[in-house]
C-alpha cells in the first residue's frame, strides 16, 4: 500500500492543476490583506482578532472549499484514466489497499494542504502584530481545531464522488456543482432560522465556526474595542464532531462499497 501512495504522491505534485491550487491557497490571503492596506488600513492593526471579526475566516473557508474538491479529486482520481488500478489488481495489489492508499493521499493532498495553508495568516500576521483585543485566543484557536472535522467531511464526500465517477475531472465538477448547491440551501435555511442549517454540509458547519455573532463595546486604554463572543457551546463542539464522523463514515463505506463492486476501466 505504501507503493501505491508513493505512485500517487508522485503523479499528484507533478499535476498543474495541484500546484495551481496549492501556490494560489498561499498567495490569496496575502493579496487580501494587501487589498486591506491599499484601502486604508494599517498593517499593524491586522491581526488573526481583526481578520475574525471581519469574517475573513469565515469568507475564506468557502474559497478554500475549492482547493479541497481539487486536490482530494486529483489525488484519488488523476491516474483513473491510465489503468494504473486495473495494473495494481493485476499485481496482486487487493481493492482494499487500492481504495485505501488512494483514500490516505486523497486526505493528505485534500485535506491536510488546505487546512494548513488556510491557517497560514493566522500564524504569521498573530506572530507579526499579536493576537489582537477583539476575540479569545483559545476560543478561536478551539473553532479552527473543531473547523478541522468538517473538512474532513468535505475530503470524505469528494473522495465518494471522485471514486464513483471515476474521473478527477468528472469529480470536480459535480463536486462543485454540489457544493454550490449546498451554499444555496444554507442560504435558504439560514434566512429561515433553522437550527439545522449550520451542519448540512461541511462547507456550512465550518463557515459558521467562523462567523462572528454577538459581541460588545468595551474601552480598553482609552479606545473604543469591539469584543466579540468567540465562546464554544457544548451543543456546537458535540454536533461538529460527531456530525462530521458520521458522514464521514457514510462517505467512504459507500465510496469504498462501489470501488470494490465496479469493474475498473
Amino acid at each position: 500500500m505504501i507503493n501505491i501512495i508513493k505512485s500517487v504522491n508522485y503523479s499528484t505534485k507533478r499535476d498543474i492543476a495541484v500546484l495551481l491550487t496549492i501556490i494560489s491557497a498561499v498567495v490569496i490571503p496575502v493579496l487580501v490583506i494587501a487589498d486591506n492596506i491599499r484601502s486604508g488600513g494599517m498593517l499593524h492593526d491586522i491581526t488573526p482578532s481583526f481578520l475574525y471579526g471581519n469574517e475573513y475566516f469565515a469568507e475564506m473557508f468557502s474559497v478554500y472549499s475549492i482547493a479541497v474538491i481539487i486536490l482530494t479529486c486529483k489525488a484519488v482520481g488523476g491516474d483513473a484514466g491510465d489503468k494504473t488500478i486495473n495494473y495494481e489488481i493485476m499485481s496482486g495489489h487487493g481493492r482494499g489497499r487500492s481504495f485505501a492508499a488512494r483514500t490516505i493521499a486523497g486526505f493528505m493532498w485534500g485535506a491536510i494542504i488546505t487546512i494548513v495553508t488556510f491557517f497560514l495568516p493566522m500564524l504569521y500576521m498573530g506572530l507579526i502584530n499579536g493576537w489582537g483585543l477583539e476575540t479569545d485566543k483559545n476560543n478561536v484557536i478551539l473553532r479552527s481545531v473543531l473547523a478541522v472535522f468538517p473538512v474532513i467531511r468535505m475530503t470524505a464526500f469528494f473522495i465518494m464522488i471522485t471514486s464513483v465517477m471515476r474521473s478527477a475531472g468528472k469529480g470536480i465538477a459535480i463536486g462543485y456543482a454540489i457544493t454550490m448547491g449546498c451554499v444555496f440551501l444554507w442560504m435558504i435555511l439560514k434566512d429561515a432560522e433553522l437550527k439545522i442549517a449550520d451542519y448540512i454540509c461541511g462547507l456550512a458547519n465550518g463557515a459558521m465556526l467562523f462567523m462572528p455573532d454577538n459581541y460588545r463595546e468595551k474601552i480598553i486604554d482609552g479606545m473604543k474595542v469591539k469584543i466579540i463572543d468567540t465562546a464554544v457551546s457544548g451543543d456546537m463542539a458535540v454536533k461538529t464532531i460527531l456530525i462530521s464522523l458520521i458522514m464521514t463514515a457514510v462517505y467512504l463505506t459507500a465510496a469504498y462499497m462501489n470501488y470494490k463492486k465496479s469493474d475498473r476501466d
